[in-house]
C-alpha cells in the first residue's frame, strides 16, 4: 500500500499562512502540518508521496545466482547469469549494440546522490539514472573497457568496507505547488480549530490526540466532497478556495487511490527483465 513518505509542508509554511492569527494552545505548527499533509495525500488519491532518501544494498540471493533482490522488495531476473562478482547485472536493449550493466532502483528514483563500491565513492561520471528506474554503468568513450556493477556483496558488513556495494538516492513524487498551498491553508484552519478559534472546519472533523492532531476522514469526506448529478459533477466544496482548487484539479472524482493494472498472468512482486 502506498504511504506518505514525507510531509508536504513544514511548520514554517503554516506559520507564514497563518500570519496575523494570534492564537495560543497545545498544538504546534509542525503537528498540523503533518496532519494536513496526511489528509490531502489521502484525499488526492495518494498521488504525491513526497520525496525521501534511502540507501539500497543491491545483491543476488547467492553469488552467481541470477536474481537481484533490493531492500525494498523488488526482484528482477538476469537471463545471462554470468560472473559471480563483476559484470553480473547485464541485460539487452533493443536500441543498443550490446548488454548494459545496470541495477533496478525502487520507488521511482529522482536522483542518485552517492554510489559506493568497496567503501569508495564511485565517480558520478561513470553512471547515469535512466527512466527514474535504472542505475546504468557508463564509460567515457568506446575505446574504454565497459564498467560493470558488482554481482554480490557482503551484507553483514557496513558499506564502508571492502566487498560491499550501496546506492543512496532520493525517490518518491514531488508535491505540486498547488498541493503545498492547499496543505498550508488546511493546516492553518486545523491550527485555529484545535486552539478553539473560529475556523472553516465543521465540528467533528478534527480532534487532538496526545500531542498530535487526528482528522476524522469520513467526516471530512461527507462534508468536503459532494456527489453531483448525471451531467454536472459537484466535486470538492470545502469552503477553502485553495484546497478546493487543488482537489478538483487532481482528484475531481474523489478516488481513494490511483488506478492500478493487474492481470492474472503478470507477476505481482517481480519484474522479468530480458529479451
Amino acid at each position: 500500500m502506498t504511504t506518505l513518505c514525507s510531509d508536504w509542508i513544514t511548520g514554517d509554511d503554516v506559520a507564514a499562512c497563518c500570519a496575523g492569527v494570534e492564537v495560543t494552545g497545545p498544538v504546534a505548527f509542525d503537528d498540523v502540518a503533518a496532519a494536513a499533509s496526511e489528509l490531502l495525500f489521502e484525499l488526492s488519491g495518494r498521488q504525491f508521496v513526497g520525496v525521501c532518501t534511502t540507501t539500497d544494498r543491491p545483491c543476488s540471493n547467492t553469488c552467481g545466482c541470477p536474481w537481484q533482490i533490493l531492500s525494498r522488495g523488488y526482484v528482477i531476473w538476469n537471463p545471462m547469469g554470468i560472473e559471480p562478482w563483476w559484470g553480473w547485472w547485464c541485460d539487452g536493449n533493443p536500441c543498443g549494440c550490446g548488454a548494459l550493466s545496470r541495477v533496478m532502483l525502487s520507488g521511482g528514483a529522482i536522483s542518485v546522490s552517492e554510489v559506493k563500491i568497496d567503501g569508495d565513492v564511485v565517480d558520478p561520471d561513470t553512471y547515469r539514472l535512466d527512466e527514474r528506474l535504472w542505475l546504468t554503468r557508463t564509460r567515457p568513450s568506446a575505446d574504454d573497457d565497459p564498467n560493470m556493477w558488482p554481482a554480490c556483496q557482503a551484507l553483514d558488513l557496513p558499506d564502508d568496507q571492502p566487498g560491499t556495494f550501496s546506492v543512496t538516492y532520493t525517490y518518491g513524487e514531488e508535491v505540486p505547488a498547488a498541493g503545498i498551498a492547499a496543505a498550508a491553508e488546511l493546516a492553518c484552519q486545523l491550527y485555529k480549530a484545535c486552539a478553539g478559534v473560529e475556523c472553516q472546519l465543521p465540528a467533528g472533523t478534527t480532534r487532538v490526540a496526545r500531542t498530535g492532531v487526528v482528522i476524522e476522514r469520513p467526516a471530512f469526506l461527507s462534508w468536503g466532497w459532494q456527489k453531483g448529478g448525471r451531467t454536472i459533477p459537484k466535486g470538492w466544496n470545502t469552503g477553502m478556495p485553495t484546497v478546493d482548487l487543488f482537489l478538483n484539479a487532481y482528484n475531481p472524482g474523489g478516488l481513494q487511490r490511483e488506478p492500478v493494472f493487474w492481470a492474472p498472468g503478470r507477476p505481482r512482486f517481480a519484474e522479468h527483465v530480458g529479451p
